[in-house]
């Protein structure tokens, strides 16, 4: 997987844990998504999913 198709993956994802109204750390999920997700895709990208990463991400939202 490239890392835009990871990238726009894991964003749609945030984006559904946005729904609930929670927000990442109080950013705007585009920009904090822009920053982070290429993180995951490089460290995590060949063990875990874009929407794993998603889920393990907003798990540590305040």
């Amino acid at each position: 997987m490239t890392k835009e198709e990871f990238c726009e993956r894991f964003f749609q994802r945030i984006r559904l844990h946005c729904r609930s109204g929670r927000q990442p750390f109080g950013l705007d999920p585009k920009t904090y998504c822009d920053k982070i997700a290429p993180i995951y895709w490089r460290e995590l990208g060949n063990e875990l999913s874009p929407e794993e990463c998603a889920d393990q991400d907003a798990a540590y939202w305040p």
